[in-house]
């Protein structure tokens, strides 16, 4: 699996996330989005906190990476 960087949004900077963070982090899992056909959750460690990091498929088993947010329930499944 190749994760490829979108463009960061102002969201992800005020919660101090950035793609760079992402993929250096620890790759808790890589699940179907619950609401979008088109998309898989990236799940990864940051600090203590898990990160949702959707991601649109580019084919080849290349992945764009669209933005990324902390999430308290799945910290509570994956960390906690």
């Amino acid at each position: 699996m190749k994760l490829i960087a979108g463009d960061e949004k102002e969201s992800m900077t005020r919660r101090g996330l950035n793609f760079e963070l992402i993929l250096k982090a620890e790759k808790l899992d890589f699940i179907d989005s619950a609401t979008r056909a088109d998309q898989k959750y990236l799940v990864v460690r940051v600090e203590d906190y898990a990160v949702v990091v959707p991601c649109k498929s580019l084919g080849n088993d290349e992945w764009l990476m669209v933005t990324a947010w902390y999430d308290r329930k799945f910290t509570k499944e994956y960390i906690k």
